[in-house]
This record gives structure tokens, C-alpha cells and sequence, in this order.
């Protein structure tokens, strides 16, 4: 939907490759919050990590590995999918990148 000279949104997620950043912004005002799962995958795709995480609002998640390190290693694959915290309105898994 657009309006005016900018585009609405009603909620987005986006991971940010580059400091393994994962953003959530949720605008619909229903009571509900966002529902993110995140998978994290070596090189040959093994499952290294997984994580649940909730916003209500807007939210940044510094997304790190089982290790502790922080950092996700390059070329490792970021998996998310993203719902209302009921799960029958998760979308499909989402590929992406370190």
C-alpha cells in the first residue's frame, strides 16, 4: 500500500549481513507480537545455532554463534522465519547470508 511520497509497512524483518544484525519492526498495534526463529548453518549445513526471539515493537538482535564469539563465520547460512507469537502464521523459512 502506498501513500503520499512514502511507502507503510505493516511489519518487516531484515538481516543484516555485515555486523549479523537481525531487525524486526512490527506497526500493526493488535497485541500481538512478532515471532522470529532463527537457524544458523556451517558451510556444509550443519545446524551450528537456533534461536527464538520475541518483539513486541521494534527490536535489533545481535545474532552470534553457540560459541560465544558474536560473530557469525563468512559464507555460513542464516535461516529465519517470522510470525505472530501463534504458530500457524509463520511465513516459510527465509535464506540468507553471513
Amino acid at each position: 500500500m502506498t501513500t503520499g511520497v512514502g511507502y507503510h509497512y505493516l511489519s518487516y524483518t531484515k538481516f543484516h549481513a555485515y555486523g549479523d544484525v537481525l531487525t524486526v519492526d512490527d506497526n500493526i498495534k493488535d497485541g500481538r507480537q512478532v515471532v522470529v526463529d532463527v537457524r544458523v548453518y556451517d558451510t556444509k549445513l550443519n545446524l551450528r545455532d537456533t534461536d527464538k526471539f520475541t518483539c513486541p515493537t521494534e527490536c535489533k538482535y545481535d545474532l552470534g554463534t553457540p560459541d560465544g564469539s558474536g560473530d557469525i563465520p563468512e559464507g555460513w547460512v542464516v535461516k529465519f522465519r517470522v510470525g505472530t507469537d501463534t504458530d500457524s502464521y509463520r511465513t516459510s523459512w527465509i535464506n540468507g547470508s553471513a
